[in-house]
């Protein structure tokens, strides 16, 4: 079996920085979701999860420090969230820190409306 590749992103203006490190189980979405091609931006690291779950880890933290985003951006961001509560149930550690800006309620409103969709809790962090 192949050794599972870290993912590494710069931002862009549109476009969030993507980290995921396969070691460590750590994984970060980070600036602004307006992609002009969301597939082609989410779809590596939806892919690398569930290629990272299919070893024997079980700890694993997402970071998701978004600046703003799109509707297209939000259904990804909630397709990682139900695909990580699938593996919540089946027995893995899963974090998720969601940081917003102390003047920033939308961002703060989207993550406690995710936080919603799933069994785990959100660490909220202001910054």
């Amino acid at each position: 079996m192949n050794k599972l590749q870290d993912i590494k992103i710069s931002p862009t203006k549109k476009t969030p920085e993507i980290l995921a490190n396969s070691s460590t189980g750590y994984v970060l979405l980070a600036g602004m979701l307006y992609p002009d091609n969301s597939y082609e931006t989410y779809n590596e690291l939806y892919q690398w999860i569930i290629e990272y779950f299919k070893g024997r880890n079980k700890n694993f933290r997402m970071d998701f420090r978004i600046k703003g985003m799109s509707d297209e951006s939000y259904h990804w961001v909630m397709e990682y969230l139900k695909k990580l509560d699938k593996y919540y149930k089946d027995g893995r550690d899963i974090e998720v820190r969601w940081y917003y800006g102390a003047d920033d309620e939308d961002i703060m409103e989207d993550g406690e409306d995710l936080e919603e969709l799933v069994s785990f809790s959100f660490r909220f962090m202001e910054e």
